[in-house]
């Protein structure tokens, strides 16, 4: 597959890497928003909350509407919502996550969640 690609959106691999199809930090169905530089895929509540984090810490792009450079690519195909979940979430004790209740994320606001 190539590095990058003229036509906006992240390549299907990194979408169907294992454990991508949730949200990295609150597991919200189909997350359409990725922090490259953390290599995770985020919802779009979370995506504002990385977004004030600031630059120098998570740097946020659409899964759908932004073009990707092969620099931002890497850290997607090589970490994954899994991975980083593993790293960051060690000493997490259970119940002690945020989980959303939200089923879907993303998408015109008319569109059903259910």
């Amino acid at each position: 597959m190539p590095a990058s690609s003229d036509k906006p959106g992240a390549p299907p691999d990194i979408l169907e890497k294992p454990g991508n199809k949730e949200c990295a930090d609150c597991k919200a169905f189909h997350p359409t928003w990725a922090s490259w530089n953390l290599g995770v895929l985020i919802c779009e509540t979370c995506s504002g909350i990385h977004r004030n984090l600031g630059v120098h810490i998570t740097k946020v792009k659409s899964v759908n509407l932004d073009k990707w450079k092969p620099d931002q690519l890497g850290p997607c195909r090589s970490i994954g919502n899994t991975l980083s979940n593993a790293y960051y979430e060690h000493n997490v004790p259970d119940g002690a996550k945020y989980l959303s209740s939200v089923k879907s994320s993303g998408g015109d606001k008319i569109d059903p969640t259910e």
